[in-house]
């Protein structure tokens, strides 16, 4: 952008409000407002706005997930589905008061065979999965909750055999970023980097979830 041809000054503004306002929704750029020769305010169109406050959000949700990653702060996808899945039939076992283990719960040797390989849940990232694990079963059910989990090994597969399969996010793409990727599970987005011989998962979350209230929660927990 050349800010000499997106500056104006504030008797334009007053004058010409409407245009000014229909100018910046179109060419989607930042407008500068002078008064007495000096800059004193940037218009800008609320859905940039919004676009690039949601760009700086994951940006920074990457970075705790980065950081976390260098700190070894990791688990293995599997641990965490058979870890959800264990405390499900707990739970359930306690309520039934019977001791033999549920038919729910699919035969475990099935999601180590197809899990023989290095994907890696960030800590944050795990902390969303249960997230959305325990809100899914309390609004809905345990065997909706748990069709989300069996949906994960397949998806996990389908990355180690082609890391490059998902979409570079849209809030970093329009910063030149390519190093992360996305894939979508309706009604859920993931958000992935390769590490070596690991694919790392940094997010999980509802495709339209705000990227800002989500950083804010993970500020909290750290």
């Amino acid at each position: 952008m050349r800010y000499s041809t997106q500056i104006k000054p504030i008797s334009c503004l007053k004058a010409n409000a409407t245009e000014v306002l229909s100018k910046i929704s179109e060419c989607r750029e930042p407008l500068i407002i002078t008064q007495n020769g000096m800059a004193k305010a940037v218009l800008q169109d609320v859905n940039t706005q919004e676009e690039t406050q949601a760009a700086l959000s994951l940006l920074k949700i990457l970075a705790l997930g980065n950081a976390q990653v260098a700190q070894g702060k990791t688990r293995p996808l599997e641990d965490v589905i058979k870890s959800l899945r264990a405390g499900t039939a707990e739970r359930t076992l306690q309520r039934s008061g019977d001791r033999r283990p549920g038919p729910a719960t699919p035969p475990q040797h099935r999601l180590a065979r197809r899990m023989s390989y290095h994907v890696l849940l960030a800590e944050d990232a795990e902390v969303d999965l249960r997230g959305l694990y325990a809100y899914s079963a309390h609004a809905d059910s345990v065997q909706n909750a748990d069709r989300v989990l069996a949906r994960l090994p397949d998806i996990a597969e389908s990355l180690v055999a082609s890391p490059e399969r998902g979409s570079i996010p849209q809030e970093l793409r329009q910063l030149g970023l390519n190093g992360y990727r996305r894939i979508f599970f309706k009604p859920y987005r993931l958000v992935y980097r390769m590490h070596g011989h690991d694919i790392v998962i940094y997010l999980i979350t509802g495709g339209r979830r705000d990227m800002e209230t989500l950083l804010f929660r993970r500020l909290l927990r750290n």
